[in-house]
C-alpha cells in the first residue's frame, strides 16, 4: 500500500509496542522538501478496540534554527487525532514525528 506520488528514501519509520501491550509507539522521519503520507495499519488479535493517537513532531528547514528574534521558530506541535486499526498521517516537509498509540 502506498500513497499516490510516493518517492522512495524519503520517508522512514520504525514502530514499537510496550510489554503489556497497552501502548504502541511510531517514530518517523520525512526527509524530503515536500510533503509524504504516512500509512499505519495496525493488525492482530491483541490491537485494542479504542485508544487514544497522539502526535508529538517538529518541522525545520535545514536552515532554520532558533534565536534571540525568532525563539519559538523551531519548536514542537502536539496534535491528536481519532483512532482506527488504518491511520494516515501527513508530515509536512523535513518533519519528525512520534505518534503514540494508547490503548484504553
Amino acid at each position: 500500500m502506498k500513497p499516490e506520488g510516493w518517492n522512495p528514501d524519503t520517508l522512514d519509520a520504525i514502530a514499537t509496542g510496550t510489554a503489556d501491550r497497552r501502548r504502541i509507539i511510531v517514530k518517523a522521519v520525512n526527509y524530503a522538501a515536500n510533503p509524504n503520507t504516512l500509512l499505519v495499519r495496525l493488525q492482530g488479535q491483541q490491537v485494542r478496540a479504542n485508544a487514544t493517537v497522539t502526535m508529538i513532531s517538529v518541522t525545520a528547514g535545514p536552515e532554520d534554527e532558533n534565536s534571540l528574534a525568532e525563539p519559538e521558530k523551531i519548536h514542537p506541535a502536539r496534535t491528536t487525532m481519532p483512532y482506527s486499526r488504518d491511520m494516515t498521517f501527513e508530515l509536512p516537509p523535513r518533519t519528525v514525528a512520534v505518534v503514540e498509540i494508547r490503548g484504553e
